[in-house]
């Protein structure tokens, strides 16, 4: 009887699962947050990681360990916004190498700029993807504790009415009625799940009890 009322309060509130607080929503914010703030770390890492590489350029260049070509073709290879103007006076008939330089460093400065731009843009998508997943998770957690409350009523009235009285039945003396209708309304709003852990505990206790050897004197 008792797991037939816990199994139908749960059947009964199922039809509120999806009405009562629902978290269809908050889950599809914290997914897109979450997702927005992955492309965008991954963004900021890569632009970090092209201005390490046109940083060791430009180190290496003023230091004359790399050729005027070296630079034009290393340069080609980076997807940075910034390095038009290098090029462009990289590949003059007559290269000026100072102008060179100076378009270097101006290149380092702008991604740098953007650089910078990038990781705010990921430190604000990480803030916002923490804050959706923190109302989800709050959301949840008021919706599983709504529920508790809800089904523990009814196990309540359950037990009121049916004269369901969980502690009697395995042999605890609760003392008033009213403290073993709260007991039975709680364990009944567990679900069928800590119901069943429940009576399998004291069912191997009692198994124990019975197997133990009896005083022969």
């Amino acid at each position: 009887m008792f797991f037939v009322a816990a199994l139908a309060i749960e059947r009964l509130l199922e039809p509120l699962s999806n009405a009562l607080l629902p978290t269809s929503d908050k889950k599809k914010n914290a997914e897109k947050a979450a997702e927005a703030a992955g492309k965008s770390v991954v963004s900021a890492r890569k632009g970090q990681s092209q201005l390490a590489t046109l940083n060791a350029i430009k180190r290496e260049f003023d230091s004359g360990a790399i050729t005027l070509d070296t630079v034009v073709n290393e340069a080609e290879r980076l997807p940075l916004p910034n390095l038009k103007p290098l090029l462009t006076a990289s590949r003059a008939p007559t290269p000026d190498i100072d102008a060179v330089k100076t378009e270097l460093t101006n290149a380092v400065t702008a991604s740098k700029g953007v650089v910078e731009k990038d990781n705010g843009k990921a430190n604000d998508a990480l803030k916002t993807a923490a804050v959706e997943g923190e109302r989800l998770r709050v959301r949840q957690l008021t919706r599983t504790t709504a529920f508790w409350v809800l089904a523990t009523v009814i196990g309540m009235l359950a037990a009121a009415t049916m004269k369901l009285y969980f502690l009697n039945t395995v042999g605890i003396t609760a003392g008033a009625r009213w403290q073993e209708i709260l007991a039975t309304g709680l364990i009944l709003g567990a679900g069928t799940q800590p119901l069943h852990s429940l009576t399998t505990l004291i069912t191997k206790k009692a198994e124990k009890k019975e197997d133990e050897p009896g005083d022969d004197s």
